[in-house]
Protein backbone atom coordinates (compact mmCIF):
# COMPACT_ATOMS: atom_id res chain seq x y z
CA UNK A 1 0.00 0.00 0.00
CA UNK A 2 1.28 3.34 -1.02
CA UNK A 3 -0.50 6.70 -1.07
CA UNK A 4 -4.29 6.79 0.35
CA UNK A 5 -5.85 8.91 -2.56
CA UNK A 6 -4.38 8.83 -6.14
CA UNK A 7 -5.26 9.00 -9.81
CA UNK A 8 -8.05 6.73 -9.75
CA UNK A 9 -11.20 7.08 -8.38
CA UNK A 10 -12.54 4.65 -5.51
CA UNK A 11 -14.43 1.60 -6.53
CA UNK A 12 -17.04 2.10 -4.25
CA UNK A 13 -17.54 5.72 -3.69
CA UNK A 14 -21.14 5.82 -1.72
CA UNK A 15 -19.86 2.34 0.50
CA UNK A 16 -16.54 4.12 1.52
CA UNK A 17 -18.26 7.36 2.21
CA UNK A 18 -20.83 5.16 4.73
CA UNK A 19 -17.59 3.49 6.16
CA UNK A 20 -16.05 6.81 6.85
CA UNK A 21 -19.39 8.02 8.76
CA UNK A 22 -19.58 5.21 10.59
CA UNK A 23 -15.83 5.06 11.82
CA UNK A 24 -15.81 8.60 12.48
CA UNK A 25 -18.79 7.66 15.33
CA UNK A 26 -17.10 5.04 16.19
CA UNK A 27 -14.24 6.81 16.98
CA UNK A 28 -15.60 9.66 18.71
CA UNK A 29 -18.07 7.20 20.95
CA UNK A 30 -14.62 5.23 21.69
CA UNK A 31 -12.46 8.88 22.67
CA UNK A 32 -15.64 9.80 24.88
CA UNK A 33 -14.97 6.31 26.52
CA UNK A 34 -12.10 6.93 27.65
CA UNK A 35 -12.93 9.98 28.81
CA UNK A 36 -15.58 9.24 30.76
CA UNK A 37 -13.28 6.66 32.56
CA UNK A 38 -10.94 8.79 33.32
CA UNK A 39 -13.78 11.13 34.63
CA UNK A 40 -14.75 8.43 36.53
CA UNK A 41 -11.00 7.84 37.92
CA UNK A 42 -10.73 11.85 38.93
CA UNK A 43 -13.99 11.53 40.87
CA UNK A 44 -13.19 8.10 42.56
CA UNK A 45 -9.90 9.76 43.66
CA UNK A 46 -10.92 13.08 45.14
CA UNK A 47 -13.37 11.64 47.33
CA UNK A 48 -10.90 9.27 48.19
CA UNK A 49 -8.56 11.91 48.99
CA UNK A 50 -11.02 14.18 50.63
CA UNK A 51 -12.09 10.66 53.03
CA UNK A 52 -8.64 10.24 53.78
CA UNK A 53 -8.57 13.75 55.47
CA UNK A 54 -6.11 15.38 52.88
CA UNK A 55 -6.60 19.27 51.85
CA UNK A 56 -8.30 19.82 48.63
CA UNK A 57 -5.19 21.52 47.02
CA UNK A 58 -3.71 18.38 46.68
CA UNK A 59 -6.34 15.68 45.92
CA UNK A 60 -7.17 18.71 42.93
CA UNK A 61 -3.17 18.28 41.63
CA UNK A 62 -3.54 14.62 41.85
CA UNK A 63 -6.72 14.10 39.72
CA UNK A 64 -5.09 16.44 37.00
CA UNK A 65 -2.46 14.35 36.73
CA UNK A 66 -4.68 11.35 34.70
CA UNK A 67 -4.65 13.06 31.92
CA UNK A 68 -1.28 11.14 30.69
CA UNK A 69 -2.99 8.14 31.84
CA UNK A 70 -3.29 4.69 29.43
CA UNK A 71 -6.93 3.63 29.51
CA UNK A 72 -5.91 -0.30 30.63
CA UNK A 73 -4.32 1.97 34.00
CA UNK A 74 -7.46 4.05 34.81
CA UNK A 75 -9.84 0.98 34.58
CA UNK A 76 -7.46 -1.34 36.90
CA UNK A 77 -7.27 1.99 39.52
CA UNK A 78 -10.87 2.17 39.21
CA UNK A 79 -11.24 -1.36 40.12
CA UNK A 80 -8.98 -1.27 43.06
CA UNK A 81 -10.45 2.03 44.14
CA UNK A 82 -13.97 1.22 44.87
CA UNK A 83 -15.99 -1.55 44.85
CA UNK A 84 -17.43 -3.06 41.72
CA UNK A 85 -19.27 -5.88 40.45
CA UNK A 86 -16.82 -7.82 38.44
CA UNK A 87 -19.16 -8.48 35.66
CA UNK A 88 -18.97 -4.41 35.34
CA UNK A 89 -15.12 -4.23 35.37
CA UNK A 90 -15.24 -7.31 32.52
CA UNK A 91 -17.48 -5.05 30.39
CA UNK A 92 -15.25 -2.12 31.04
CA UNK A 93 -11.95 -4.47 29.68
CA UNK A 94 -13.60 -6.07 26.87
CA UNK A 95 -14.65 -2.29 25.67
CA UNK A 96 -11.00 -1.10 26.34
CA UNK A 97 -9.79 -3.92 23.80
CA UNK A 98 -12.73 -3.30 21.45
CA UNK A 99 -11.90 1.01 21.92
CA UNK A 100 -8.50 -0.09 20.90
CA UNK A 101 -9.20 -2.04 18.02
CA UNK A 102 -11.45 0.75 16.63
CA UNK A 103 -8.80 3.43 17.47
CA UNK A 104 -5.80 1.75 15.92
CA UNK A 105 -7.27 -0.84 13.51
CA UNK A 106 -11.22 0.36 12.83
CA UNK A 107 -9.93 2.23 9.44
CA UNK A 108 -7.64 0.13 7.78
CA UNK A 109 -8.76 -1.14 4.69
CA UNK A 110 -6.31 -3.37 2.35
CA UNK A 111 -6.12 -1.47 -0.50
CA UNK A 112 -7.19 2.07 0.81
CA UNK A 113 -10.06 3.42 -1.13
CA UNK A 114 -9.28 1.14 -4.22
CA UNK A 115 -10.51 -1.30 -2.44
CA UNK A 116 -13.46 -3.73 -2.80
CA UNK A 117 -17.08 -4.16 -1.49
CA UNK A 118 -16.38 -7.37 0.30
CA UNK A 119 -13.33 -5.88 2.01
CA UNK A 120 -15.04 -2.49 2.87
CA UNK A 121 -18.14 -5.33 4.36
CA UNK A 122 -15.89 -6.96 6.12
CA UNK A 123 -14.53 -4.25 8.14
CA UNK A 124 -17.44 -2.75 8.70
CA UNK A 125 -18.90 -6.16 10.70
CA UNK A 126 -15.44 -6.04 12.67
CA UNK A 127 -16.12 -2.58 13.45
CA UNK A 128 -19.93 -3.45 14.14
CA UNK A 129 -18.76 -6.31 16.48
CA UNK A 130 -16.35 -4.27 18.38
CA UNK A 131 -18.86 -1.55 18.92
CA UNK A 132 -21.22 -3.15 20.49
CA UNK A 133 -18.92 -4.40 22.95
CA UNK A 134 -17.60 -0.72 23.53
CA UNK A 135 -21.17 0.18 23.57
CA UNK A 136 -21.81 -2.22 27.12
CA UNK A 137 -19.08 -0.87 28.48
CA UNK A 138 -19.92 3.06 27.19
CA UNK A 139 -23.20 2.13 29.35
CA UNK A 140 -21.51 1.01 32.34
CA UNK A 141 -19.87 3.76 32.36
CA UNK A 142 -22.09 6.23 31.68
CA UNK A 143 -24.23 4.79 34.02
CA UNK A 144 -21.57 5.41 37.10
CA UNK A 145 -21.06 8.80 35.90
CA UNK A 146 -24.41 9.62 35.94
CA UNK A 147 -24.87 8.49 39.05
CA UNK A 148 -21.84 10.18 40.81
CA UNK A 149 -22.87 13.87 39.18
CA UNK A 150 -26.14 13.69 38.89
CA UNK A 151 -26.88 11.57 42.51
CA UNK A 152 -30.04 9.90 41.21
CA UNK A 153 -30.37 7.15 38.84
CA UNK A 154 -30.06 7.01 35.29
CA UNK A 155 -33.53 8.26 32.95
CA UNK A 156 -35.91 4.77 32.83
CA UNK A 157 -35.55 3.05 30.73
CA UNK A 158 -31.55 4.53 29.69
CA UNK A 159 -29.51 1.71 30.98
CA UNK A 160 -31.50 -1.08 29.16
CA UNK A 161 -32.27 0.61 25.51
CA UNK A 162 -28.58 2.44 25.42
CA UNK A 163 -26.42 -0.09 23.79
CA UNK A 164 -28.70 -1.06 20.92
CA UNK A 165 -29.64 2.79 20.22
CA UNK A 166 -25.98 3.27 20.15
CA UNK A 167 -24.90 1.27 18.08
CA UNK A 168 -27.53 2.03 15.88
CA UNK A 169 -27.03 5.57 15.71
CA UNK A 170 -23.20 4.77 14.60
CA UNK A 171 -24.14 2.69 11.78
CA UNK A 172 -26.59 5.23 10.72
CA UNK A 173 -30.10 3.67 11.95
CA UNK A 174 -32.41 6.98 13.21
CA UNK A 175 -33.27 4.33 16.65
CA UNK A 176 -31.21 7.54 19.13
CA UNK A 177 -32.57 10.02 17.60
CA UNK A 178 -36.07 8.42 18.39
CA UNK A 179 -34.70 7.39 21.98
CA UNK A 180 -34.05 10.73 22.68
CA UNK A 181 -37.22 12.16 21.68
CA UNK A 182 -39.44 9.56 23.67
CA UNK A 183 -36.77 10.33 26.33
CA UNK A 184 -37.10 14.14 26.59
CA UNK A 185 -40.92 13.79 26.11
CA UNK A 186 -40.44 11.22 29.52
CA UNK A 187 -38.80 13.99 31.55
CA UNK A 188 -40.97 16.89 30.32
CA UNK A 189 -43.86 14.73 31.55
CA UNK A 190 -42.49 13.38 34.70
CA UNK A 191 -41.72 17.55 35.25
CA UNK A 192 -45.50 18.80 35.08
CA UNK A 193 -46.69 15.65 37.15
CA UNK A 194 -48.85 14.18 34.25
Amino acid sequence: MSWIIGYLPPQEPELLEHFFAVLGRALFTANNFEAKCQHILRLVRLANLFQQGNDADAAFKLAATLRDKMLAGTISEIQTSVTIEAADIQLLEEARVARNFIAHEGGLLVSGILTTEQCISDQLERLRMNVQILAKGDNVASKWEYGICEKEPPPYGMYELYPAALEEWIFGGPACYDFARIHWNMKQASLSGS
